[in-house]
């Protein structure tokens, strides 16, 4: 996803990964707008995760930030709806923002 959507408004954005599918799908305000094949969890085989940034491994180490605001994640153990995914977006968040 090059463009996540409109610049100063909040969005909701999300990615499914299906294991028995193969798949990751990705939602925008709980619209797909897009699948790709995938095998695993990207993360999986190193045992990290970074959100909001990506670290190049190469030589310079370079770091990319992602160039807004994350006000709330949420982790599921789980492939959700397309629904489940609209909830989650509007649902109330425990913690400081």
């Amino acid at each position: 996803m090059a463009h996540v959507g409109p610049t100063d408004v909040w969005s909701h954005v999300a990615a499914v990964f299906s294991e028995a599918d193969e798949t990751v799908r990705f939602y925008l305000d709980g619209v797909e707008t897009g699948v790709r094949t995938a095998k695993a969890i990207p993360v999986a085989d190193r045992g990290e995760a970074a959100i909001g940034t990506e670290v190049q491994h190469h030589i310079a180490g370079t770091m990319y930030y992602w160039p807004g605001y994350i006000q709330y994640i949420s982790l599921f153990n789980r492939v959700l709806t397309p629904a489940e995914l609209v909830a989650d977006q509007y649902a109330e968040k425990d913690g400081p923002i």
